[in-house]
């Protein structure tokens, strides 16, 4: 009980007039960070490549960041702006609601051409509050308060290359006040891992603590926002603390959910995509694997998932479910993570995640009932459930656990 509400502690601590900007053209804004690489921390996907942009002001600077890009060729797009003290979101803008350049399209709009050539935007960057909103097409606010900024352009499954096939975008500043161009701040940062250095040993100790919610046998997944990390305000993400031991299997069982495979479904399709991926408690993501690859069965709709050490007798028992199989970076007794992300869900979807408490926000208020957290009482049959198991028991029966083909 104890190191419960120590969990509590930490997780409470942590929660006018247009011209064209001068653009320097010697000064590289965007950092480049690939979700697929090991070294990146923050948790990424490998299916997401990410551009951060780090800048500092003061309060009551008038000065906005104007952002002129093109729409990425890729399953999603979308800008978040950070208060880069605690890496949490305050804000964000997905591509459909990016309103296009004149004489362009948004190719994300379900009745859109995804391949226009014609597909030019702008973004302002704007303090809330030191002048009027509605002024400009597509604002993204940050509070006036903050004196250190981080935007991050993500593009979800880019085609062709890393930055979705189109360049970079430009980044330009302006006077709010005036409208006269200035020169943008210049970037503070060159990577996630420069930004979580600070943060690293605090942030690695609260995901370790989170141990205290894993059970012997049973597995449940939990909501978290994702603070100090970087999150997307467009995901939910569930996630369970694992202890990751090659000497057992862990499986997971859920309800599939429809995913938009191109823009003509992205308004019918549950969620825009979706995820599993395998991290330590040091934030770093050993595997991912998508909507696109993980299979349903065909007989009820469910995803059936073994996560074990990549042995024959293993994968073959697994024949005809979702085989993964665990990294020698998780081995041996590595503590971590697993966790599933819905990207952009619909508005009414039955198993719309943010029906579950928040574990940094709900905590207290479940702490002698710890079942009104876990994801199964609220979005059931939706949210994983599982079991951990011996290889012996597994090579048995699955030991005991319901799969389906």
């Amino acid at each position: 009980m104890r190191s419960l509400f120590f969990v509590i502690g930490l997780f409470l601590l942590f929660s006018c007039k247009k011209e064209t900007a001068t653009i320097q053209e010697d000064i590289t804004y965007w950092k480049e960070n690939i979700g697929a690489s090991p070294e990146v921390p923050l948790l990424p996907d490998a299916n997401v490549n990410y551009y951060l942009y780090v800048f500092k002001r003061k309060k009551g600077d008038a000065i906005a960041i104007r952002i002129k890009g093109q729409y990425g060729y890729a399953r999603y797009m979308g800008f978040n702006v950070y208060d880069n003290t605690t890496l949490s979101s305050v804000n964000s803008l997905i591509d459909t609601r990016i309103v296009p350049d004149a004489g362009s399209i948004n190719p994300y709009h379900s009745d859109a051409d995804p391949t226009a050539i014609n597909r030019n935007y702008t973004i302002q960057v704007l303090p809330r509050g030191v002048k009027d909103s509605g002024t400009y097409e597509n604002e993204l606010f940050y509070d006036d308060n903050l004196e250190e900024i981080a935007i991050i352009l993500r593009y979800y499954i880019p085609q062709n290359n890393p930055k979705a096939n189109v360049p970079l975008p430009e980044v330009e500043a302006f006077d709010m006040q005036t409208g006269n161009a200035v020169t943008p701040p210049s970037p503070l940062t060159t990577s996630f891992e420069g930004q979580f250095a600070d943060k690293k040993e605090t942030v690695s100790n609260l995901l370790h603590l989170t141990d205290v919610l894993e059970q012997p046998k049973n597995i449940s997944f939990y909501r978290f926002s994702g603070a100090f990390l970087y999150p997307n305000k467009d995901n939910y993400y569930l996630f369970t603390p694992i202890t990751f031991d090659e000497d057992k299997v862990i499986m997971l069982r859920f309800k599939a959910v429809s995913f938009a495979k191109d823009n003509t479904q992205n308004d019918a399709a549950d969620v825009r995509y979706f995820s599993i991926c395998t991290c330590d408690a040091d934030t770093y993501t050993y595997s991912t694997n998508s909507d696109e690859y993980l299979k349903a069965a065909d007989s009820d709709g469910y995803i059936n998932i073994v996560i074990a050490e990549d042995l024959p007798e293993l994968r073959a028992k697994a024949e005809g479910l979702n085989f993964i199989p665990l990294s020698s970076g998780l081995q041996p007794r590595k503590k971590g993570l697993i966790i599933y992300r819905h990207l952009l869900t619909r508005p009414g979807f039955e198993g719309d995640f943010g029906q579950v408490p928040d574990l940094a926000s709900d905590l207290l208020d479940n702490i002698l009932n710890p079942e009104n957290l876990q994801a199964e009482t609220h979005v059931a049959p939706y949210a994983p459930i599982g079991k951990k198991m011996s290889k012996a028991d597994y090579l048995e029966n699955f030991g005991g656990m319901e799969v389906s083909y």
